[in-house]
């Protein structure tokens, strides 16, 4: 998603986007990840907005968005200097 097309979706698609992106785009740990995924279940699911999640877990998808990527959802998005064996 684009970031017009991200700007014009609803507060719930947002952020349904943000951690979708900062979970399978990042590596992130395993404690990190359910403590990221269970704020979101705990804030409402799919009804949530950032707004909504605890600042415990809105710190930790920011600090996981500060990540070094090791996913793109297209290949053209792939840095030349990325490393093959990653």
């Amino acid at each position: 998603m684009t970031s017009p097309q991200l700007q014009a979706a609803s507060p719930q698609a947002q952020l349904h986007y943000r951690i979708s992106d900062a979970l399978g785009a990042h590596d992130v740990d395993f404690d990190t990840r359910a403590l990221i995924q269970q704020g979101y279940l705990a804030a409402g699911g799919d009804s949530a907005t950032w707004e909504d999640l605890s600042t415990d877990v809105q710190a930790a998808i920011e600090e996981v968005e500060k990540l070094p990527r090791t996913s793109w959802s297209d290949p053209s998005d792939v840095p030349d200097d990325t490393p093959d064996d990653f």
